[in-house]
C-alpha cells in the first residue's frame, strides 16, 4: 500500500499542485486574494506530500532513520505537521475571504483584498511554526519508534482533535453558510434609494466558481482529515487495553488509512476538485497548456534555426 498507493498519490498530487501554483500565479488570478491563499495552500500541499511520502517510500526498502536518528525523528514530524497546518489555515482564510467578499457591508468586504492576503500569508507561516514547536520538544524514539511519550499522548490527541478535527471544519462550515446566505441576500435584495448601487455587490463569475470549488474542497477535507484526530484520540484512550491480534491488525490498518493515506489524499486532491467543479478553472488550465505548447514550439523552432545557421556558416 505504501509503495504503490502513496507513490501514486505523490505523483498525481505533485503534478496537480504544480498546475495549481502555475494557474493561480497567472496575472488574471493574482488579482484575486483568494487565489493567493489557494496558491500558498498548493505550495504547502506539495511540501507535505514530499516530506511525508518520500520518507515513507524510502523506509520500505531501507532502515527508517526515524528509528535511530533523534533529530530526524523530531524535525520530520515538525515540518510535516507545520506544513499540513499551514495548508489548513490557507484553506480557512480562502473560505473567510469568499465570505467577506459577499458581505453587504463595505467595511467587511475590504478584508477580501490582495494586500491583506499578502500580509496574512507570511503571518500564517510564522504562527504555524511557533504553534508546532511542542512536537520537536516532546517527540522521541522509544523501542525503535518515533512517537510521543505516553505522558504527553493524551494532550497531543486532544490538541490534534481541536486543530485538525474541530476548528478547521467549523470555521470553513460557518464561512460557507454565511457565504450562501450573503449570496441569497444579494440576489433577492431590492436596492433602496440612497444606498450603494447593487452593481458593487455583484459577484464575478470567476469569484462565484471559486466559491463552488472551495465548498467541494471543504467537504473532501472533512471526509479525509477528521478521521486522523479521532483515530489518534481512540488509540490513546485504548493504549492500556489488552487487544488480540485481529483487533491490533484492524487498528493498524485504520491508523494507516487515517494518518497516512487519507491525509495525503486530501493534500493531493485540490487540483482535481477544481478541474471537475469549475469551468473557469478548466479554461485556465487549457490556456496554460496552450501557452506551454507555444513556448515549446518556439524553442524547438529557434533551436532548429540556430542549427541551420551554424551548418551554413560551417559550409561557407
Amino acid at each position: 500500500m505504501t509503495r504503490y498507493g502513496l507513490t501514486t498519490i505523490l505523483i498525481l498530487g505533485g503534478m496537480g499542485n504544480i498546475f495549481n501554483i502555475l494557474i493561480f500565479s497567472r496575472k488574471q488570478s493574482r488579482s484575486t486574494s483568494c487565489s493567493l491563499y489557494l496558491s500558498a495552500a498548493s505550495v504547502l500541499n506539495l511540501l507535505s506530500l514530499s516530506i511525508g511520502i518520500i520518507s515513507s517510500d524510502y523506509a520500505v526498502d531501507h532502515i527508517n532513520p526515524e528509528t535511530y536518528w533523534l533529530i530526524y525523528c523530531k524535525l520530520r514530524l515538525y515540518f510535516l505537521h507545520a506544513s499540513l497546518m499551514m495548508g489548513r489555515c490557507y484553506l480557512m482564510l480562502a473560505c473567510i475571504d469568499r465570505c467577506t467578499l459577499c458581505s453587504p457591508l463595505t467595511k467587511i468586504r475590504k478584508f477580501s483584498q490582495v494586500k491583506i492576503a499578502r500580509r496574512l500569508a507570511p503571518a500564517v507561516v510564522i504562527i504555524c511554526f511557533v504553534i508546532s514547536m511542542h512536537i520537536p520538544v516532546f517527540n522521541t524514539i522509544q523501542q525503535q519508534r518515533c512517537v510521543m511519550p505516553a505522558s504527553y499522548g493524551l494532550i497531543y490527541s486532544i490538541y490534534s482533535l481541536l486543530v485538525a478535527g474541530l476548528l478547521p471544519p467549523l470555521t470553513m462550515g460557518v464561512a460557507g453558510i454565511l457565504t450562501y446566505k450573503n449570496l441569497r441576500h444579494i440576489r433577492q435584495r431590492i436596492q433602496p434609494v440612497g444606498m450603494v448601487d447593487s452593481s458593487r455587490l455583484r459577484i464575478r463569475r470567476r469569484d462565484y466558481q471559486i466559491m463552488i470549488m472551495l465548498m467541494v474542497q471543504v467537504i473532501v477535507y472533512i471526509i479525509s482529515t477528521t478521521a486522523y484526530p479521532v483515530n489518534l484520540f481512540y488509540t490513546t484512550l485504548t493504549a492500556n487495553i489488552v487487544k488480540n491480534a485481529d483487533r491490533q491488525a484492524i487498528e493498524k490498518f485504520l491508523g494507516f488509512m487515517a494518518a497516512g493515506f487519507l491525509i495525503y489524499l486530501n493534500a493531493a486532491s485540490p487540483f482535481y476538485i477544481y478541474y471537475f467543479t469549475s469551468a473557469t478553472f478548466r479554461q485556465d488550465m487549457k490556456r496554460l497548456l496552450t501557452n506551454c505548447g507555444l513556448i515549446f514550439n518556439i524553442t524547438i523552432s529557434q533551436t532548429g534555426t540556430n542549427r541551420l545557421d551554424a551548418t551554413e556558416n560551417n559550409t561557407l
